[in-house]
């Protein structure tokens, strides 16, 4: 899989949006809208520490060094 700059549209992206079945789009925005509500529930520096651990993961494993 190539990182997002990596695609030849880049940074113009096309995508064929009935080719993704609906009930993935549902589970994906229920998760999401979860894990909002469940953020903003805590304090700001604990907020930003776990929105930095939630994303380390995905930036180490796509932008190797």
């Amino acid at each position: 899989m190539n990182s997002i700059w990596q695609h030849a549209d880049w940074p113009n992206f096309r995508y064929a949006d009935q080719l993704i079945p609906a009930n993935q789009l549902y589970h994906y925005a229920q998760s999401a809208g979860r894990l909002s509500n469940q953020l903003q529930g805590i304090p700001d520096d604990q907020r930003l520490d776990a929105c930095v651990d939630l994303n380390s993961p995905l930036v180490c494993h796509h932008s190797p060094i």
